[in-house]
């Protein structure tokens, strides 16, 4: 990954991660972006040249003279758009697949802030060959889901993280562990949905492989 993308990828994950706390609300949430920058395994010199790129592209708002940061209408457009065309370049991010995961690891083996480092873990390819066959149920029943629009894009951009790690010749374990996670918190929200329970009885026992 050259310079350039890396930069792009860092951007996004720092407003992807605000758009998420702020919970789509623009006009009384604020976040401290010094420490969201740090949550995120970022330099403060590097956080503040993402908020200073932010800012210009009118994507945040720094309305004090501290840390204190909000997002702008432009920027959970600017995110919804990389959700729900998760291969597909913005105007801003590049496709946002291998990014959306990264950027929202708590407690896990990824080492973030860093390039080029791996994490593997212990499986077999019986593993691998169990999830991808959850993964193809799965996606055979994303409509029957009737999930809201953003929460289907999600679960389409996990979907393609651990095909994407599933199929590579050094999968990363704790990825794949955290986007099955994901996709099951979507699928627990799906109340009611008796599809959702019974792709929900699976997941426990994949996660564990991983």
């Amino acid at each position: 990954m050259n310079k350039l993308e890396e930069k792009k990828k860092k951007r996004f994950q720092f407003l992807h991660k605000l758009y998420e706390m702020a919970d789509y609300d623009t006009y009384s949430f604020m976040a401290d972006g010094e420490q969201l920058g740090r949550e995120l395994g970022f330099a403060d010199k590097e956080t503040i040249t993402i908020l200073d790129y932010l800012i210009d592209e009118y994507l945040i708002k720094k309305p004090t003279l501290s840390w204190l940061i909000k997002i702008t209408h432009a920027g959970i457009k600017e995110v919804e758009e990389a959700l729900l065309n998760p291969e597909i370049e913005t105007h801003y991010f590049p496709p946002i697949i291998n990014i959306i995961n990264i950027e929202r690891m708590e407690n896990s083996q990824i080492q973030q802030g860093t390039i080029n480092s791996t994490q593997t873990g212990n499986f077999s390819a019986q593993d691998l060959k169990e999830l991808l066959e959850y993964i193809e149920l799965l996606k055979s029943k994303i409509l029957e889901l009737e999930l809201k629009e953003l929460d289907e894009a999600e679960l389409k951009a996990y979907i393609a993280t651990i095909e994407a790690q599933a199929t590579s010749s050094k999968p990363e374990s704790s990825i794949i562990e955290k986007s099955l996670k994901y996709i099951q918190r979507i699928l627990e929200n799906a109340s009611g949905s008796i599809v959702a329970t019974e792709l929900l009885k699976y997941l426990p026992i994949l996660i564990n492989l991983f």
